[in-house]
């Protein structure tokens, strides 16, 4: 038979709490996917989202550059540059 928690005592709102080891205060941003979860704290979030968005921009022109590959290989005109800029430099030096 299911049972609920025992309540003991009363609750608290808009406190600290400890999840999994990890501190997360009110205002804290948790998001979580298949992959797990990650609890940015408030004060880094506009950063946070702002290398997402970065990293969103980099992932999308890959994309484009891949399907670009793809069609020039499929028709057999010359294949664009794969390789991301960052390896080239490496390669390079």
């Amino acid at each position: 038979m299911p049972r609920g928690p025992i309540k003991k005592e009363e609750g608290n709102i808009n406190t600290e709490i400890m999840c999994g080891g990890v501190k997360v205060a009110p205002g804290d941003l948790v998001v979580g996917d298949s992959d797990g979860v990650c609890v940015i704290p408030k004060e880094y979030i506009e950063t946070v989202l702002a290398e997402a968005e970065k990293k969103q921009a980099y992932e999308d022109n890959r994309e484009k550059t891949i399907a670009a590959y793809r069609k020039a290989k499929a028709e057999g005109t010359e294949l664009p540059q794969l390789a991301p800029q960052w390896v080239l430099d490496m390669l390079n030096q």
